[in-house]
C-alpha cells in the first residue's frame, strides 16, 4: 500500500522553498503505520468507514493522499495536537515534541504520545520507529526538513495558531482523521464569536482608530507587519506602530516607542506557570524607564496576554480579551474567561485552567 503526496509547484517557493523545490511535484511515500484495520463507522463521527481513501489539500495547497483516515499521526507542532485533541482524535496521536511532553493540558488527552525529540530538529529514527501515516508540520521548514523529505514521510504543514487560518486548518485535519462532524462545532464556535467581535467593532467605524503597540516575549520586540499581532489588530480595526516596518519581528528602541506614544501596550507573555505570573509583567512595563509619559503607561493601559491564548486553537479567547481591553464599552457584557470554559468544556478539558490575561477585566 502506498500514500501519495502531490505537492503544488505554485506553493513550494512559499514555503520551503529550495528545499521543496528539489523533491518535484510527487513524493512518494511508504505506507507507515498500517497496524490493525478499524473498519465500520468513524467512532468520532459515525460518517463512514476509515478504511476508505482520503484525499485532501492541505493548509498550503498541497494534494494529500491517504488510502485511509490517518490512525498514527505525529505533530512537530503542539497546537496541531490540541487541534486534534479538540477534533477529539488525540488518541491518534502517536508522537509530539518536548514542548508537548512537557505541557501539561495537552498530555493528558494523548495517551499513545512518545517524544520525537526538538521541534526544530526531530529525530528522525524515532520518526520512523513510530511509523506514521503523517507527519504535521509547521508551514515554515525546520532546520532538517531536508532529512524529514529524505525519509519519504507524508508531511503536511499545517500551524494551527493562526486566528484567520484556524477553521481552515481544522478542516484539513478534520478530512485527514474523518471528524467532519466535530470540525462543524469548533468553526461554529470560532464563528459565533468572530461574528460577534466584528459586528461591534463595525460600529466604531465613524471613531479614529487606536494607536496599539504589540510586544512580543522579548522586550522591545513589536510585531510588525504580517505577524500575529498584526493581524490581531487588523481584525479590530486598530493601528498597528509597528505596521510599516517590513519585518514580522523588529527589535524597537524605548525612544522609538515614546516617540510613537501608543494608545494602549498588548504585551504578549509567555505561560505564567512557566515562567513570569502575568500581573508582574505588567508592572515590569508600567515602571519601565522612560515610559511614564505615554499615553498606555500613563492611563494604565497595559495589558498582558498568555501567549497560549492567542496563537493556539484558543485563539478566539484572545481576540475577545484583546477587543474588551481597547473597547470595554462595546464589549461590557461579554467575558473572555467563560468563553474559555465553554473551549474547555466542549473541546479540551483543562485549558481554562491557567492565567490568561492581566489585569482582570
Amino acid at each position: 500500500m502506498k500514500i501519495i503526496r502531490k505537492t503544488s509547484r505554485s506553493r513550494v517557493k512559499c514555503t520551503i522553498s529550495t528545499l521543496l523545490a528539489v523533491v518535484s511535484l510527487i513524493i512518494l511515500c511508504s505506507a507507515a503505520g498500517c497496524s490493525g484495520q478499524v473498519g465500520g463507522m468513524d467512532k468520532q463521527t459515525g460518517t463512514g468507514s476509515d478504511t476508505v481513501p482520503v484525499t485532501d489539500v492541505d493548509s498550503l495547497g498541497n494534494t494529500v493522499i491517504l488510502p485511509h483516515t490517518a490512525r498514527r499521526i505525529i505533530c512537530q507542532n503542539g497546537d496541531a495536537a490540541e487541534m486534534l485533541i479538540a477534533l477529539g482524535a488525540g488518541d491518534r496521536i502517536v508522537g509530539v515534541v518536548e514542548t508537548t511532553i512537557t505541557d501539561p493540558l495537552l498530555m493528558p488527552h494523548l495517551p499513545n504520545a512518545r517524544s520525537v525529540g526538538n521541534w526544530q530538529t526531530p529525530n528522525i529514527e524515532k520518526i520512523l520507529a513510530l511509523r506514521p501515516d503523517v507527519f504535521l508540520t509547521y508551514t515554515t521548514p525546520t532546520k532538517n526538513m531536508d532529512q524529514l523529505i529524505a525519509a519519504n514521510l507524508t508531511l503536511v504543514p499545517v500551524d494551527c495558531y493562526k486566528i484567520t487560518e484556524l477553521n481552515r486548518d481544522a478542516t484539513v485535519l478534520g478530512t485527514l482523521t474523518g471528524t467532519d462532524a466535530n470540525v462543524s462545532r469548533y468553526t461554529a464556535f470560532n464563528d459565533r464569536y468572530l461574528t460577534l467581535v466584528k459586528e461591534r467593532v463595525a460600529q466604531r467605524t465613524s471613531q479614529k482608530p487606536l494607536r496599539v503597540y504589540v510586544e512580543g516575549y522579548t522586550d522591545y520586540s513589536a510585531h510588525a507587519t504580517g505577524s500575529g499581532g498584526d493581524h490581531l489588530l487588523k481584525l479590530l480595526n486598530a493601528t498597528n506602530i509597528a505596521g510599516s516596518i517590513s519585518t514580522q519581528s523588529a527589535t524597537v528602541s524605548p525612544e522609538w516607542v515614546i516617540d510613537q506614544n501608543p494608545y494602549v501596550i498588548i504585551k504578549i507573555a509567555m505561560d505564567p506557570e512557566k515562567y513570569e505570573p502575568l500581573d508582574e509583567v505588567r508592572e515590569r512595563i508600567l515602571h519601565r524607564h522612560g515610559l511614564s509619559t505615554i499615553h498606555a503607561v500613563r492611563e494604565r493601559k497595559v495589558y498582558v496576554l498568555n501567549g497560549d491564548i492567542i496563537s493556539s486553537p484558543r485563539g478566539i479567547v484572545g481576540v475577545l480579551y484583546t477587543a474588551k481591553a481597547l473597547y470595554p464599552e462595546q464589549f461590557q457584557d461579554i467575558d473572555p474567561e467563560l468563553v474559555l470554559e465553554e473551549y474547555a468544556r466542549e473541546f479540551v478539558s483543562g485549558t481554562d485552567q491557567i492565567q490568561t490575561f492581566s489585569p482582570s477585566i
